[in-house]
């Protein structure tokens, strides 16, 4: 019986050195999960913030795209006017009144230029997309 009782506590000594060495090492998979567990969150923040990084761009990009067709827009218009006010100014029949007023509605259109081709060039900055069109030809201001 003595033979039998030793048997039987080496049996347990043996399983419990077992267990204890199982114990341990489903600790340290449980601590190499938990670190994996907490990359992934890391990770998966980074996307999201990236993610609203990109649809921001992307706003401000067709916003960037609509300001340009509409500086487009405008330049063409203004363009006509000046090429039509200097038109206007090389004929003959020019009075006196309009020899003021000249200057001054040039001037203002210019500075309309300069303000269009302002946000024009605020607009495509932000834009990903490379812009094809050349820029038209704007009349230079009147000088006389």
């Amino acid at each position: 019986m003595q033979k039998a009782h030793e048997e039987l506590k080496n049996r347990l000594v043996e399983q419990t050195a077992r267990l204890i060495k199982a114990n341990k090492k489903l600790e340290s998979e449980i601590k190499d999960r938990k670190l994996t567990e907490e990359n992934l969150k890391i990770t998966l923040r980074e996307l999201q913030e990236t993610k609203d990084m990109l649809i921001q761009l992307e706003k401000l990009a067709a916003i960037g795209r609509l300001t340009t067709s509409f500086a487009h827009e405008i330049l063409n218009h203004v363009n006509i006017i000046s090429m039509r006010l200097h038109m206007l100014d090389d004929s003959t029949d020019v009075s006196d009144t309009f020899d003021e007023v000249l200057p001054k509605v040039l001037g203002m259109l210019a500075g309309k230029v300069k303000s269009t081709k302002d946000a024009k060039t605020i607009g495509t900055k932000h834009s990903p997309r490379k812009r094809s069109r050349k820029a038209q030809p704007v009349a230079a201001p009147y000088k006389k």
